[in-house]
């Protein structure tokens, strides 16, 4: 039996809130209720989902934050807490108004991310093995190892969805800011979303043939 991949996983995801969006046209939900709706097309084995409020969220959006927790993972609990963020005086939300083609990707990208770090920890790659040396706390973060192929993922998969090149995604123009006086880590970077985007053209090339 195929063993299912986190790039096998983002696209079911895609998909799932793909066809979520279409069964729920017309309708109206609270916050809560449309994060409920959406944490019920996924596995209760695997996420967690959370709602939150936040002033710098635009009304009719929902910004998507991801956390993957090794310690949980071990403890064969919910290792993934997925948080749908809104904003604070919005009390209800047309499905009609958002754009779900972008919430699809955020979900599935913020899934498929957080899965990276899954298979990472599990193979042993921790990332305390493989610091980025700045006393910059963003540097830091972004130049590990582990987050270059995470934010590859990310960027490999904006681009494939949304037919778009890697320079039009925003967090590969955020590592070219932050790394402009280090190469290494954007060709490293680069490196990544190669290879990813060469695995999901790969794999939606099979799913449509």
């Amino acid at each position: 039996m195929h063993k299912q991949t986190h790039l096998d996983m983002f696209a079911a995801a895609y998909r799932l809130m793909q066809t979520l969006g279409e069964r729920i046209k017309g309708r109206k939900y609270s916050a809560s209720e449309l994060t409920n709706i959406i944490r019920r097309q996924f596995s209760a084995t695997d996420f967690v989902f959370k709602t939150a409020r936040d002033y710098a969220v635009d009304p009719d959006m929902a910004v998507v934050a991801g956390l993957y927790d090794c310690y949980d993972d071990s403890q064969m609990l919910p290792s993934m807490t997925i948080t749908m963020c809104y904003h604070p005086e919005q009390e209800t939300f047309f499905v009609d108004l958002i754009n779900w083609q972008q919430l699809s990707f955020d979900i599935a990208e913020c899934i498929g991310h957080e899965l990276v770090h899954r298979d990472q920890w599990r193979n042993k790659r921790k990332p305390a093995l493989m610091p980025y040396n700045s006393d910059d706390e963003e540097k830091a973060y972004l130049g590990s190892e582990d987050e270059i192929e995470a934010y590859g993922f990310s960027i490999a998969a904006e681009s494939v969805i949304f037919k778009k090149p890697k320079e039009h995604c925003v967090m590969y123009n955020v590592y070219l800011e932050t790394f402009d006086t280090d190469p290494s880590v954007i060709l490293k970077l680069q490196h990544q979303v190669t290879a990813y985007t060469n695995k999901l053209e790969q794999l939606y090339e099979q799913a449509n043939n």
